[in-house]
């Protein structure tokens, strides 16, 4: 076959025959609603013998089935499932390492590049906590992934014309990308792709949803309770600024009635999805737990010691086999680590899909505190609760030693810090040491604003090193250090020492004039010397220096050895690099 043969991304995908396979709208009720589980059921084996078929001829799953004694022909059935081995991130990590740099869990040809899948698509996680992992896509595969998304947004209620903004991230992570195919490729919407924080700054993302008329938001809850807070800030008032119709997102532990109410918003969704395995199960009109998508995944609970399937109502592991994945990288007994459980009863939308609880937990998240396990995540429907909350929370673990961050609009108040661990015992059944810290303060280290799903555990030095930033870093004449560069530099001027006075009460720090950034919320003292205005403070110093302060801040640790600076911390002070009191270089924070 020739080059100018092959098959292109359009021809091979089929939106029209993908329509007809896995309907959308009022096609996919007409279809499935009313359907008994043996029809489903035949669906089922039909799509999950061609994706056995070319899982056996990549060599991951050659590799890993080989291992655990199988031939081809061992497993005929859905019924034959629990004869194969469950796989999780960290096993496709090391085909990676041993593979590089793209593994050997993609179906492929290496005699043959051109016999691979037309049109193979690659996106990566993060990478936020190691090396990305590249995931692959076929045609087929990429706008199924994408259809399953519409169809979500359709069951829960997205019109014609309605106007969607979109808080999910681009660049090589997945969502925002199928996020956007979802709604050109299989709806009638007008999409506002603005995407996470760091893309489309948030005061710009508001006044976008103003200017342009927004009304449904779809995104990860955190960072869209974040938006309303900086919606108010600004002036434009959800309900009569922005009015919002519906909210598509995934809720995790944050309380529906939290996020409706910041927005003033009519109707919230959650649905769940991970990005090898795209969307999983949605919410629907009913809000009676998450049906699961099954024409498209076969999902199994299991049991995170014994690995056997839990009951109904009991949380376990949230296992998928993706029917419809038969393409690039076809996906068997994918262990997500994230926790469910499968609902009893009747599904009230007549459809024959089996339902779970939504987001429960992590498995590789969970702390055995004092006895009890304890997931994170759980913190954030109590938190909820309460006015005080600003929107951000960390759980930090040093051994079996655990405390939670969390912010605050007052953490000056007294007795609110109490309060709030007395109501976490209460509600989770742990005591769990609170700090307080100012609102902002932590989104540097959750990544609420830039993350997929922001961090809600960090070890004690993950958090040393993330929050306080101190690494000395010597520039080329030795004459200054930088305090948390990678967050400072975004200052527009290169921010030079940062050093405690003898009293501990003042901060120094050497800034060349240019950073022009908008008005602070912290105040700032012109020191000697000081560059860019006639006040001796640089060019958007008072804001500089509120940045500073809320670093610092983070370097207090409840019984650690770190100097403790948030009581003692005053005033920031300016100075010229040439001109920093170098005598006062040892009093920086140490380096862990």
């Amino acid at each position: 076959m020739t080059k100018e043969h092959l098959p292109d991304y359009f021809s091979v995908a089929d939106p029209a025959g993908l329509r007809r396979e896995y309907p959308v709208g009022d096609d996919f009720m007409a279809r499935f609603a009313g359907m008994g589980r043996d029809e489903l059921r035949a669906v089922q084996e039909g799509r999950f013998r061609r994706c056995l078929e070319r899982a056996w001829a990549t060599p991951f799953y050659r590799r890993l089935w080989g291992e655990a004694g199988l031939e081809p022909g061992d497993v005929q059935s859905l019924e034959d499932l629990e004869r194969l081995p469950v796989f999780a991130k960290s096993d496709l990590m090391k085909s990676v390492e041993a593979n590089p740099p793209f593994g050997d869990y993609y179906a492929h040809r290496d005699d043959d590049p051109r016999a691979g899948p037309a049109g193979l698509v690659m996106q990566t996680t993060s990478g936020t906590t190691g090396a990305p992992q590249p995931i692959f896509f076929g045609p087929r595969s990429r706008e199924l992934q994408a259809l399953m998304v519409a169809r979500a947004w359709l069951l829960q209620g997205l019109k014609d014309g309605d106007v969607v903004h979109s808080c999910y991230a681009h660049g090589m992570v997945n969502a925002g990308h199928f996020v956007r195919e979802a709604a050109l490729h299989y709806t009638r919407a007008l999409l506002l792709s603005a995407g996470a924080g760091n893309e489309t700054p948030s005061v710009m993302q508001v006044a976008n949803m103003a200017r342009f008329g927004a009304n449904v938001l779809v995104g990860f809850a955190d960072y869209l309770r974040k938006l309303a807070d900086t919606a108010r800030s600004r002036g434009l008032e959800p309900g009569s600024d922005i009015r919002v119709r519906m909210i598509s997102t995934h809720l995790g532990m944050m309380p529906r009635e939290e996020l409706a109410e910041a927005w003033a918003a009519e109707a919230v969704y959650d649905w769940y999805g991970v990005g090898d395995t795209g969307l999983i199960a949605t919410e629907g009109p009913d809000l009676d737990g998450m049906h699961v998508m099954e024409d498209a995944h076969f999902l199994e609970i299991l049991d995170p010691v014994s690995q056997r399937p839990a009951s109904d109502g009991e949380a376990g592991e949230l296992v998928c086999t993706c029917l419809y994945k038969d393409d690039a990288y076809p996906i068997i007994r994918f262990n997500t680590r994230d926790m469910s459980a499968r609902l009893a009863g009747n599904n009230a939308l007549g459809l024959p899909f089996y339902r779970i609880a939504g987001f429960l937990g992590r498995s590789d998240n969970m702390v055995k505190f004092k006895g009890i396990n304890f997931y994170p995540e759980a913190a954030a429907a109590v938190l909820g609760e309460l006015q005080e909350y600003a929107g951000d929370y960390v759980c930090v673990r040093q051994g079996e030693q655990l405390h939670i961050e969390i912010e605050a609009h007052n953490p000056r108040l007294s007795g609110l810090a109490d309060r709030i661990g007395a109501l976490i015992r209460e509600r989770l059944g742990v005591r769990v040491p609170v700090t307080l810290r100012e609102p902002g303060s932590l989104g540097e280290l959750t990544g609420s604003e830039s993350r997929q799903k922001p961090r809600r555990l960090v070890t004690r030095e993950y958090f040393l090193e993330e929050a306080s930033s101190t690494a000395r870093e010597n520039d080329r004449e030795n004459t200054h250090w930088k305090i948390g560069r990678h967050r400072l530099r975004r200052a527009g001027g290169r921010v030079g020492v940062a050093a405690g006075s003898a009293e501990g009460r003042h901060v120094h720090a050497g800034a060349d004039s240019g950073d022009r950034r908008g008005p602070a919320r912290h105040g700032a003292e012109p020191g000697p010397g000081g560059a860019g205005r006639p006040d001796g403070v640089p060019h958007g110093g008072r804001n500089l220096a509120g940045r500073v302060h809320r670093l610092l801040r983070l370097a207090e640790w409840p019984g650690g050895n770190q100097p403790s600076l948030r009581p003692r911390l005053g005033t920031v002070q300016f100075h010229q690099r040439e001109q920093l009191p170098r005598e006062r270089l040892p009093r920086l924070l140490p380096c862990r």
